[in-house]
């Protein structure tokens, strides 16, 4: 007869509470010691330990990526998988369900780590398991199929996929909706952040009556269930609005626009007074959406106060999260370039170029994938709307070689041939 050793899940026990505390430095050193005794015992007693071991690391994985340790979250991850996969040969009714869990925690990271690829093959065979275990226990893992196909829908777009996006949006809401007749409670929200991701899809693809009609379904079900819950989702009848009033400005519906803008910006000018950390990057890019409507409609006096009331929060923002506030920064600074520039403030407008132009370069040095685009960018606005000399538009379109298979990118090429008469 084995004996059963419950040091290691005393440690396990320990690391979670520690967790729960969000004292995770000492949680992942619990978690290690736990980790290591499971894997001690695993050699001898692997049909008791096994499964733990993968569970350990499914936890120090999340752990890891939470600290940004990606490289370790990601090794933590594939670790607890190959052994899920290995468990799930021989008992696949108890084990098939934490791969597809273990593939959905790395196609995550995955698709955070911009390897959107790996992502989507991962999210992929995540769902066909999940639909796999729903035709025999729908209650179980119906939901967990719909948040797949939400995960993958995100991919999809991000890769230029849309079609594919599209019906792993609609397959979600379907799910969602056939659950929320019996739980609303849980799922009135999935249904309401669902037709939230098919607006904007809808909205890439001008689809806009599809799109308006898909927000303004969200913005229903958010009003509703603030009413009884603001504290969860305020926020989100501001995210909803914010998309609306995105739409409205696009379709030149400037009234309507700004009715959503301003009603946005309000919410989280309120949720911002008691919880700043949370919503005062909301709350910028809310002014800063504002600001472009009030350009838009040659109101620049109340664009600048709006650009640089975004700018000055941006600015604040990124002294302590300088990785997460400094590319909204230079955004913000891009934005009151052209408009010091169109007031004939020539001097101001050629500053903030500058700065915003040199954080992009800082940013791209690090993060070439990510910022480069921008450098491009703010080199071809500053030739269109500041007047700068015609040789960036070749400097830009150098830099933008690399990514020409990407929508945005063909768009700008476009731009550059244009204006150097190609």
């Amino acid at each position: 007869m084995i004996n059963y050793d419950d040091s290691a899940d005393a440690l396990f026990t320990d690391a979670r509470s520690l967790q729960q505390q969000r004292q995770f430095k000492p949680a992942i050193k619990k978690y290690e010691e736990a980790l290591s005794k499971y894997q001690t015992l695993a050699k001898t007693n692997p049909d008791t330990y096994l499964s733990k071991v993968a569970m350990t690391l499914n936890s120090l994985g999340l752990l890891y990526n939470d600290n940004s340790a990606h490289k370790k979250a990601q090794s933590a991850y594939e670790e607890a998988l190959e052994i899920y996969r290995t468990l799930a040969k021989t008992n696949p009714n108890a084990y098939l369900s934490e791969v597809a869990m273990a593939l959905n925690s790395l196609g995550l990271l995955y698709y955070s780590n911009n390897a959107h690829t790996k992502a989507q093959s991962t999210y992929e065979e995540a769902l066909e398991i999940y639909r796999t275990l729903a035709k025999t226990n729908p209650d179980a893992y119906l939901s967990e199929m719909a948040m797949t196909l939400n995960s993958l829908g995100i991919v999809y777009r991000v890769n230029n996929a849309h079609t594919k996006a599209q019906s792993a949006y609609e397959g979600a809401l379907e799910i969602y909706r056939t659950l929320a007749k019996t739980n609303p409670d849980t799922y009135l929200s999935e249904i309401a952040m669902t037709l939230n991701s098919l607006g904007l899809l809808y909205s890439d693809n001008n689809a806009h009556t599809k799109a308006q009609s898909a927000y303004e379904g969200a913005l229903e079900i958010y009003r509703t269930l603030a009413k009884t819950n603001p504290d969860a989702y305020l926020s989100e009848v501001a995210m909803t609005l914010n998309g609306l009033g995105l739409l409205y400005h696009s379709n030149n519906a400037h009234t309507k626009a700004q009715s959503a803008y301003e009603e946005a910006l309000e919410i989280r000018r309120t949720l911002a007074k008691t919880n700043p950390d949370a919503y005062l990057s909301e709350m910028a890019m809310a002014i800063n959406n504002l600001g472009s409507l009030y350009y838009s409609n040659n109101a620049h006096t109340k664009a600048q106060n709006a650009y640089e009331e975004a700018l000055e929060i941006y600015r604040t923002l990124a002294k302590t999260n300088p990785n997460a506030y400094l590319s909204e920064v230079a955004m913000a600074l891009n934005n009151l370039a052209v408009l010091y520039y169109n007031n004939n403030a020539h001097t101001k407008a050629q500053s903030a170029y500058e700065e915003a132009l040199k954080i992009y370069r800082t940013l791209a040095k690090t993060n070439s994938d990510a910022y480069t685009i921008d450098v491009a960018n703010t080199l071809i606005m500053g030739v269109i709307f500041l007047k700068q000399p015609a040789v960036q538009l070749s400097k830009a379109k150098n830099l933008l070689q690399d990514f020409d298979h990407i929508p945005k990118v063909q768009r700008l090429l476009e731009v550059i041939d244009k204006k150097l008469g190609k």
